[in-house]
C-alpha cells in the first residue's frame, strides 16, 4: 500500500509464488476508494429514547460489557472481512459471557463466477479475503458452521438479547428485511464501515476499520495464511475491531495480533502452522491433517 499521510495513492502487488506470483488484477489495483469514502461513519452513537446520541470511546467498553452481561442469551455475525484475530477475540469475549453464544457467519459477497487466465492466475467471484479463516474458527467453536442464512432461520426460537453484528464491508450487504428481523433483538451492536437498513436500527453504532487500517492475517481460498500490519492509520472516530474486544477482555496494553495468532494456534489444529514466526509467502494450513477435523462441516 503506498500511501502518503496516511492517504492511499496506489496499491502494488506483493510477490507470492504460492497465491499471485507478481500478478495483480485491476479490481484489486483500484479497490481502495472506500478506505477514504465521504460516507464513512465515524461517529460512535448510542440509541435513546429521543435518537441515536453521540458518545465517546472511553465510555463504550464498561458499559458495553455491562449491557451484554445482561442481555442474556447473545449471538454475533461475524463478517469474513475481520482478521482471524479480531474473529477469535471476539468470539472468546461472548463465548466467556454465554457459554451458548450463536457464532454465525456473515454474508459472503460474491460477484460473478471466477476468471482463470492461461498462467493459472485466477480473479475470484468470491469478494471477501477471509471466508476460510472465519469458517474455521465459527465451525470449531459451534460444532458446525451457522450461514448467514441459518441464523436467520433460527433467531426466533433462540430469543436472543444481546446481538453483535461485525461488519466490515465496503459495499451495501444487508437488505431491510432481513435488517428488520434482526433488529428485533432487544441490545442490537453493529460495527461497520457504511450505513445500513441494520445500522441505522442499532442499539450502539460502532465505526469500524477498512483493511489498510487493519494489522493481522487472513486465510485465503486455498487454506494459506498471510499477516499484514496496518498500512494508514483510521480515520478520527474509528477504532480497531480488534482493540475494542481486547479491552472488553480486560487485556492491558495495546491490541496485539501476533499474541493472538499464538493462542489461536495453540487452541486448533487448522491454525497450527501459524504458530512462531511467519515467512513473507505465509503458511499453508493444510500441511496438518488434524485440521480436516477443524473444518470438516465448513468446508
Amino acid at each position: 500500500v503506498e500511501q502518503n499521510q496516511d492517504q492511499i495513492y496506489r496499491l502494488k502487488p506483493r510477490e507470492n509464488p504460492h497465491v499471485n506470483q507478481w500478478w495483480m488484477c485491476d479490481e484489486g489495483r483500484y479497490g481502495y476508494k472506500h478506505v477514504h469514502s465521504p460516507r464513512r461513519m465515524l461517529q460512535l452513537r448510542r440509541r435513546t429514547e429521543s435518537g441515536h446520541q453521540n458518545m465517546d470511546w472511553s465510555e463504550l467498553p464498561g458499559e458495553l460489557d455491562s449491557q451484554l452481561r445482561q442481555a442474556g442469551h447473545l449471538g454475533a455475525l461475524i463478517s469474513p472481512h475481520l482478521t482471524v484475530e479480531e474473529i477469535y477475540l471476539l468470539c472468546q469475549y461472548l463465548r466467556g459471557l454465554d457459554d451458548r453464544a450463536l457464532l454465525a457467519l456473515g454474508p459472503v459477497p460474491v460477484e460473478g463466477q471466477d476468471e482463470t487466465f492461461p498462467n493459472g492466475f485466477t480473479i475470484r467471484a468470491e469478494k471477501c479475503p477471509n471466508r476460510r479463516g472465519a469458517r474455521a474458527i465459527l465451525a470449531r467453536m459451534n460444532g458446525t458452521l451457522v450461514t448467514f442464512d441459518d441464523f436467520l432461520k433460527r433467531l426466533d426460537d433462540e430469543a436472543l438479547g444481546g446481538l453483535w453484528v461485525a461488519g466490515g464491508y465496503k459495499t451495501d450487504w444487508i437488505e431491510p428485511a432481513p435488517a428488520e428481523q434482526l433488529a428485533t433483538v432487544p441490545l442490537l451492536i453493529v460495527q461497520d464501515l457504511f450505513s445500513s437498513p441494520l445500522w441505522d436500527q442499532a442499539t450502539y453504532q460502532l465505526p469500524g476499520v477498512a483493511f489498510a487500517e487493519r494489522s493481522g492475517s487472513y486465510v485465503n481460498f486455498n487454506d494459506r495464511l498471510q499477516a499484514f500490519d496496518w498500512a494508514v492509520r483510521p480515520p478520527a472516530g474509528a477504532q480497531l475491531d480488534g482493540q475494542l474486544v481486547w479491552q472488553l477482555l480486560g487485556r492491558s496494553g495495546l491490541y496485539q495480533p501476533r499474541a493472538v495468532l499464538d493462542e489461536l494456534a495453540r487452541a486448533m489444529a487448522y491454525f497450527a502452522p501459524a504458530a512462531g514466526p511467519l515467512p513473507a509467502v505465509g503458511v499453508d494450513l493444510k500441511v496438518n491433517q488434524l485440521a480436516n477435523n477443524d473444518v470438516a462441516s465448513g468446508v
